[in-house]
Order: structure tokens, then C-alpha cells, then sequence
């Protein structure tokens, strides 16, 4: 992935975005827990999945929804 992807939509980016926007701001690789970190306006989404016991997130556009999978492939329903 490129270090930036953008749409009229939303940015996507390694790290959160230090510039303000009124788009819709999506980052990974800055870990926040077990949970995303969902917001009206960003998604912080590094849930851990290089480790053991992290998730794998995956953020639904436009609901903001999100799907996680543990170390296994499981679905995590919690």
C-alpha cells in the first residue's frame, strides 16, 4: 500500500493524518488495543494482528462498522 491512499471521501494512511481535513481520516499501524478506535470523523484501526493476540480489523465504508478476525481466522463476535 502507498504511504497515502485518498478519495473525495476519505484518506488512508500508516499513521493519522497530522494535517486537519474535513475528509474522513483512516490509519493503521499505530496499535490502539483489541478495539478500533471509531470516531465521527476517524478510524484508528492497528488492533495487533502481527502478535499472538491481536485482531485483524477490518473498517465497513460508509456504515463504520467493522469485522475482526483473531490470530486463527475465528470471527471475533465480542
Amino acid at each position: 500500500m502507498p504511504e497515502t491512499y485518498e478519495s473525495n471521501d476519505f484518506i488512508a494512511q500508516h499513521t493519522p493524518p497530522s494535517a486537519v481535513t474535513r475528509k474522513f481520516r483512516v490509519s493503521a499501524h499505530v496499535p490502539v488495543g483489541k478495539l478500533p478506535r471509531i470516531g465521527p470523523n476517524s478510524a484508528q484501526l492497528d488492533t495487533g494482528c502481527g502478535f499472538d493476540y491481536g485482531r485483524l480489523t477490518a473498517l465497513l465504508w460508509p456504515s463504520l462498522d467493522y469485522v475482526q478476525v483473531d490470530a486463527h481466522g475465528a470471527i471475533v463476535t465480542s
